[in-house]
């Protein structure tokens, strides 16, 4: 008899043999769970400018020589917008994300800041680049985000979206799904009402819940699968998944249709 290893073993070096090389290109939105071909390379800087990282003021550092410093507000930059070059001598309104304005290169917290008419007072000392997202600091354009062969995860998938691939080259699917030995009567049984005990013996709950498990996992694997009945009662009917809860079917395969 085979040891584990051993099994597990030859089933890889199986899989080695047989290894999948077609490829095919699919939308980023559809790509869930599939391989990736090749690796994937950042479309985009991300962020792709520099970027505050939190509500408060853009400016200058060196406009501020001291804790307490008036600023005239020149502008107001909400996210998603692009705010003008700052004016000399004045601060910008600036929230979390948005772009900051050519000759700012500080943004100070709006909780160490006090709103006057028209003005702020800038309540610490800033330095340059305090606050701020450089552009490319999560990722470059170019980079490597995700790599050959990886297994698409909606992280992942979230991930191709942001570096701007709308559509992945993944690897085709295998073309078979796997075969499945289900015996027994499969359906599913209410038991919200009391079971008389001269009817409990032959509830055979563990072949319900088997059968629906074993649906399922093929399901998981390949989606597009179809059923048909190998031995049995049904011998050689193609049959829908619904069939499965209503007659009595002892043996099934699962085969993938391309």
């Amino acid at each position: 008899m085979l040891s584990l290893d051993e099994a597990l073993a030859r089933l890889a070096a199986g899989a080695r043999e047989a290894s999948i090389t077609d490829t095919e290109t699919v939308p980023t939105m559809e790509a869930l769970g599939r391989v990736l071909a090749e690796d994937l390379h950042s479309l985009v800087d991300v962020p792709p400018a520099d970027n505050s990282a939190m509500d408060g003021y853009a400016l200058h550092a060196a406009d501020v020589p001291a804790a307490g410093t008036l600023l005239p507000v020149s502008q107001r930059i909400p996210a998603g917008t692009v705010g003008a070059p700052l004016q000399p001598g004045t601060a910008a309104r600036i929230f979390t994300g948005a772009q900051v304005p050519a000759g700012a290169d500080a943004v100070v917290m709006q909780e160490q800041c006090e709103a006057a008419d028209g003005a702020v007072r800038i309540q610490v000392l800033p330095t340059p680049g305090l606050a701020i997202r450089r552009r490319g600091e999560d990722v470059r354009r170019g980079a490597v985000v995700l790599a050959r062969g990886s297994r698409l995860t909606p992280q992942g998938l979230g991930l191709a979206a942001a570096v701007g691939a709308g559509r992945l080259q993944v690897l085709r699917r295998l073309p078979w799904g796997m075969l499945v030995q289900l015996y027994g009567q499969v359906e599913l049984r209410d038991f919200s009402e009391p079971v008389a005990n001269t009817q409990a013996g032959s509830l055979d709950t563990g072949e319900t819940e088997n059968n629906v498990l074993l649906l399922r996992l093929v399901k998981d694997v390949t989606p597009d699968y179809s059923v048909e009945v190998r031995y049995g009662r049904y011998r050689n009917e193609a049959i829908t998944l619904n069939d499965f809860y209503t007659k009595n079917i002892y043996a099934v395969g699962m085969n993938y249709r391309p």
